[in-house]
């Protein structure tokens, strides 16, 4: 088992079990997991990373459960923010998926670089 803290406060973890290659990134109350086959072929990626509808509660709400004009506005931006997410998860599984160890502090401050990016700009 792999563990480091990077100096920017970024927790990652990788293990294997059952032939994946099991990598955790932890950034305050975010988490990232990563498994990955040994030959890259197959990747998965989840995380608490999506914001949700605060009337019904779905991450894929287009807003038309909100009652008022203040909310229709909150979740224009929460899908934003969420189709920025997606884009981003995509880009992990892609770079997992082609062998690459993101088990390295670099990748990690990387991640952490790229939600406040995500963050600012939604």
């Amino acid at each position: 088992m792999k563990e480091f803290k990077t100096e920017s406060g970024v927790k990652v973890s990788q293990k294997t079990i059952d032939d994946l290659i099991h990598t955790y990134f932890t950034i305050g109350d975010t988490e990232i997991h990563l498994a990955q086959t040994f030959d890259g072929d197959g990747v998965s990626i989840d995380t608490n990373l999506r914001e949700h509808c605060s009337e019904c509660g779905t991450e894929d709400c287009e807003g038309n459960c909100e009652p008022n004009e203040d909310l229709r506005l909150a979740a224009l931006n929460r899908i934003a923010y969420n189709g920025m997410v997606d884009g981003f998860e995509s880009l992990l599984m892609s770079i997992a998926g082609q062998n690459v160890d993101v088990a390295k502090p670099e990748f990690a401050n990387a991640i952490q670089n790229c939600l406040e990016a995500i963050g600012n700009n939604s």
